[in-house]
């Protein structure tokens, strides 16, 4: 399963926070019917970097806080000031529902993140989220996407025959407003030293239902085996083989 986008997720005070790229996870489809999801080792989610508006200052600035009052004055320096935020995963994704994919309305998986803020100042252990306490994702088509089917060799060369397959979603637009975003955490030497005003300028912790995730033209493929009874008991093991050519 491969899930690529644009995406902007914005909190209370309406900053872009995070540029989602890519979800990458396999099911394993259970004996008794049941499926579990099962992410890659480095997590499912891929991210780029995005760029805070306004940077460390128009997060915590002005401040009646006296150390935050000082630190404001330092950040005329464009390097001091700059923060950039980076979405990454901290558990495998859950309630993966196939159905809901092809569908609209309907949350199509779980996914747990944390975004973590970085810049000289806020330390390297700035996060938003946690292993304990993350932001859930529950996306869902904004509209019905577009269906698509393709036939592929293992080495990803089309063939309307291969042995593998994987169904095409695209054009949608996804979304989820029904998340929480937890307060901020180890901002300032690591320690939390300026979690306080961090939290207060960009109204953290935000309850459910003021925060809002968008993916833009959400692209969702979907590949295994055309026909996993043939190459049994080995089918597991093609797969594991043939995988990556499905998301080239």
């Amino acid at each position: 399963m491969e899930h690529t986008s644009n995406a902007d997720l914005r909190a209370e005070a309406d900053a872009v926070l995070a540029r989602l790229v890519g979800i990458q996870f396999g099911v394993v489809q259970n004996a008794d019917g049941t499926s579990t999801v099962v992410a890659p080792p480095s997590g499912a989610l891929v991210a780029d970097s995005a760029t805070v508006p306004g940077g460390l200052f128009g997060l915590m600035c002005p401040s009646d806080i006296p150390v935050i009052t000082g630190i404001c004055q330092t950040l005329s320096d464009a390097r001091l000031n700059k923060i950039t935020a980076t979405m990454e995963s901290v558990g495998a994704p859950y309630a993966f529902d196939q159905t809901a994919g092809v569908l609209k309305d309907m949350p199509i998986i779980a996914l747990p993140v944390r975004i973590h803020l970085q810049n000289p100042l806020l330390g390297d252990k700035c996060y938003i989220g946690s292993a304990s306490a993350p932001i859930v994702l529950r996306p869902k088509n904004l509209d019905y996407p577009a269906f698509g089917m393709s036939f592929f060799q293992g080495d990803g060369t089309l063939d309307e025959v291969g042995e593998m397959s994987r169904i095409d979603l695209t054009g949608a637009p996804q979304n989820d407003s029904g998340f929480a975003v937890p307060a901020a955490s180890g901002c300032g030497l690591n320690i939390g030293l300026i979690n306080a005003a961090v939290n207060a300028k960009t109204g953290l912790p935000s309850a459910a239902g003021n925060n809002s995730l968008t993916l833009n033209s959400a692209q969702t493929h979907l590949a295994g085996l055309t026909a996993p009874g043939t190459v049994a008991p080995d089918a597991g093991k093609v797969l594991a083989r043939n995988w990556r050519s499905a998301v080239r």
